[in-house]
């Protein structure tokens, strides 16, 4: 969730009105909320395409791919992209 602060609409946020950031929003998942890891690659990197510098993830799996070991660390290290993954869903 992002929130503008200094706006006077009452939530104090993250950043302060006059900063310059934009939310962008990926959809990697169907309407079951199933999907693959290939389509979750695809939205951030969509996001990451339009400019996102950090990426937000809250999924279930019961593993992962050596593509998206090196997707993601390719973003974290290469790209100045910071990763934050929720766990224990």
């Amino acid at each position: 969730m992002g929130a503008i602060g200094g706006n006077g609409k009452g939530v104090v946020g993250v950043f302060n009105a006059t900063s310059d950031w934009s939310l962008q929003v990926g959809k990697a998942l169907n309407s079951a909320g199933s999907g693959y890891g290939s389509t979750v690659m695809e939205a951030v990197a969509g996001c990451v395409a339009a400019g996102a510098k950090v990426v937000s993830l809250s999924l279930g799996s019961t593993g992962s791919s050596i593509a998206e070991d090196d997707f993601y660390t390719d973003l974290y290290l290469n790209h100045d992209v910071l990763l934050i993954a929720a766990a224990g869903k």
